[in-house]
């Protein structure tokens, strides 16, 4: 809060920042790209769970 009030008083006015078509572009690549790689790491982790259950079940009928 504090940062949106110092950065609207750089600015000198209330009015609303307006972003160009190419910025706007910029911004929306960015979140895919988030959202991709977020997506990329949950995969990673289920597969990491996925395989240590199945070293845990080897383990077990190594051990019988």
């Amino acid at each position: 809060m504090a940062e949106e009030a110092k950065l609207k008083s750089q600015m000198g006015s209330d009015e609303p920042v307006k972003f160009t078509d190419e910025e706007l572009s910029s911004l929306q690549e960015l979140q895919n790209t988030y959202a991709s790689i977020s997506t990329q790491f949950g995969q990673v982790k289920v597969s990491r769970i996925n395989l240590e259950r199945q070293m845990e079940n080897l383990d077990e009928v190594e051990n019988n």
